[in-house]
């Protein structure tokens, strides 16, 4: 019997929310993440704010997906300290990395960018969305070269795709990274790190999976984290 080459195995950031007794405070993550990374083939596992514990988080998984927070707030100072820190890990270890929505701007702040509110300007509604992004929102036009732009020509090759836009603050162009993608009034709607085997950045949720580019990111993505290990061996 031929082995059997596990899926690979995916750090899934979360949020938390205090509560009192404190002993009730809980972590908290949309399920659709899971969903979406199991429907793409991988397993995942969620992370919890252990600082102590990032080494060993970026030894075992096999890639990291830092998820979103609720639009406007990036989440606790204890939360942006763990997702950095395990970012940077991941990034160091040429580990795959997907940041989504917060999760993007959490990479872009890694790597030297800064974060800006886009809810003053004309186009501000088109990024704010509804209270959930279960609608496309507005479109985005992908850059001719690099990663994003290999995944989009994956599923059709044409100038612009639509995106389910929810966020009220953006990530700025002064980072160490390339702007993959904008959308109609330049604001920064993907990033990616230049050399790096797969480290991504997407402002809106392709965890929904509205259209045929999310799904192709997610699946490129989880291709990008199978781990290059000797596969299980089942006994005959």
């Amino acid at each position: 019997m031929p082995g059997v080459q596990p899926p690979p195995l995916i750090g899934v950031t979360v949020d938390h929310h205090d509560a009192e007794p404190p002993s009730e405070a809980t972590y908290t993550v949309r399920r659709n993440y899971i969903d979406a990374l199991n429907e793409a083939g991988a397993a995942a596992i969620l992370l919890p704010f252990d600082q102590a514990a990032v080494p060993r988080y970026a030894e075992l998984c096999d890639g990291l997906l830092v998820t979103g927070s609720i639009p406007g707030h990036p989440g606790s100072t204890e939360r942006q300290i763990f997702d950095k820190a395990m970012i940077r890990a991941v990034i160091d270890r040429e580990r795959p990395v997907l940041g989504i929505c917060n999760g993007l701007q959490m990479m872009g702040l890694v790597l030297g960018g800064r974060v800006v509110d886009v809810t003053a300007g004309p186009h501000g509604p088109d990024h704010a969305g509804d209270c959930i992004a279960e609608r496309l929102a507005h479109g985005i036009r992908i850059a001719d070269d690099g990663l994003l732009h290999r995944i989009g020509k994956s599923v059709g090759d044409k100038p612009g795709h639509s995106v389910n836009s929810l966020h009220r603050q953006a990530l700025d162009r002064s980072g160490a990274y390339t702007v993959s993608a904008e959308a109609d009034d330049k604001g920064v709607e993907a990033i990616e790190l230049p050399g790096h085997p797969f480290a991504l950045g997407v402002q809106w949720h392709p965890e929904y999976r509205l259209t045929a580019l999310d799904r192709a990111i997610l699946a490129a993505f989880v291709a990008a984290c199978r781990p290059a290990r000797e596969p299980t061996l089942h006994p005959d």
